[in-house]
């Protein structure tokens, strides 16, 4: 059995939740042990993102909850967590983990600058743990079927592409730090992040 933890429990943190404990149900062999976020109420909050309303209909009351992840590190035997914070949080968690032998899925983007990413990487590579970044999109069915058109030719070779992505003002963010580039490094950097090549 392996335990984990979930910290940030906001919009993303809520939709991780969810899919973490229906993976529990379907393996039976990971355990949410504990779940950890600054605000002990935004546990039980409804939230508006970009991906609409996420709100928890489980029980919560199981589940230990902390407001500081370095006491929760002390107290919790756990095997791997799952990092919903803001990005400027990033790097500091998952390094903390992976220190105390903890593998780490992570939220994109990885971190706010490459020796940030690198120092996770190195962490990571040091300590024999898996470090994941989450990014999902890269999964998804309409970014699998353009990385096929790409790879087979199909259409020719690219010559040129644009992206968009639309998405309204994140204002659902904890003290809005999605709205201090210091924090999170822009919309550009959280909100286009995606590998097309393996």
């Amino acid at each position: 059995m392996l335990n984990f933890a979930l910290i940030g429990v906001g919009g993303l943190g809520k939709i991780h939740l969810a899919n973490l404990l229906e993976l529990e149900q379907i393996r039976g062999d990971i355990r949410l042990v504990a779940l950890c976020d600054v605000e002990a109420t935004r546990i039980y909050e409804k939230v508006e993102t970009n991906l609409g309303e996420v709100s928890d209909s489980v029980d919560l009351s199981k589940f230990k909850f902390y407001q500081d992840a370095y006491k929760m590190f002390e107290n919790e035997k756990l095997d791997f967590i799952v990092s919903a914070l803001p990005t400027y949080l990033h790097e500091k968690i998952a390094v903390t983990a992976l220190e105390l032998g903890i593998h780490v899925f992570s939220e994109k983007p990885m971190a706010l600058t490459p020796q940030g990413c690198q120092n996770m990487i190195s962490k990571s590579e040091e300590k024999n743990r898996i470090l994941m970044i989450g990014h999902c999109l890269r999964y998804a069915p309409e970014y699998l079927k353009l990385k096929e058109y790409v790879d087979s030719g199909k259409y020719g070779k690219v010559q040129r592409a644009e992206f968009f992505r639309y998405s309204a003002t994140p204002a659902w963010t904890w003290q809005n730090w999605m709205l201090d580039y210091d924090k999170s490094g822009g919309a550009a950097l959280d909100m286009h992040i995606m590998v097309l090549s393996q």
